[in-house]
């Protein structure tokens, strides 16, 4: 399951070179193929009418338990823009103001896609944290996949006994197995621990 989900990440959003608008290629090194662009994602009422902070919530069934927990089923899709969340299945807890979802789950961002099996975002910090995970920065073209990867702010990622390659999809020149690995990107510094480094998927 998670080498499926490994691949689609990595394919998730790539455009070859000879596919990129002037722009976008000039925001890449010369010698990569292609990069990772954002599409658009965003519904238009979250972009347009929604009130910032404000959760547009779509799903096949939507129930409330009587009190702060509204529970949806069913190819759900939960905006806090410019955040959205995806899964078969999602608990918005308002006294805990955190939405938890199940089942295929899926964070994005401007700059960042997460897939996993669970993930526990917290509406009012931003954070997100999600189990069996892999993940993709555009910007930065990073991948990889973890046990958990943890948003802590929009600056900071925590990826716990994880991957990381900058390589092209189907590049498998280098990559780095940790422990666990932070990354700043204020700082523009990155920390590891129990570091090994893979070439051609061996570890050397």
């Amino acid at each position: 399951l998670r080498r499926q989900r490994q691949m689609c990440i990595r394919d998730r959003d790539w455009v070859e070179v000879d596919q990129m608008t002037e722009e976008q290629r000039s925001l890449i090194p010369s010698y990569c193929t292609g990069g990772y662009v954002v599409p658009d994602y965003l519904p238009e009422e979250a972009t347009s009418s929604l009130i910032d902070g404000e959760v547009l919530g779509v799903a096949q069934k939507a129930t409330h338990d009587g009190g702060q927990k509204a529970i949806f089923e069913g190819d759900v899709e939960l905006t806090q823009a410019p955040y959205q969340l995806k899964g078969a299945s999602a608990t918005l807890d308002q006294e805990a103001n955190e939405i938890t979802v199940a089942g295929g789950a899926e964070f994005r961002g401007p700059d960042f896609v997460m897939t996993g099996s669970e993930l526990r975002y917290d509406m009012t910090t931003r954070a997100v944290e999600v189990d069996d995970a892999s993940y993709l920065s555009h910007s930065a073209g990073f991948r990889g996949d973890s046990k958990e990867f943890d948003r802590v702010s929009a600056e900071v990622v925590v990826i716990k006994q994880g991957t990381f390659t900058r390589c092209d999809p189907n590049d498998k020149s280098w990559s780095i197995a940790a422990g666990e690995i932070e990354l700043d990107r204020a700082e523009g510094v990155g920390y590891a621990t129990h570091v090994r480094l893979r070439i051609q998927d061996i570890p050397v």
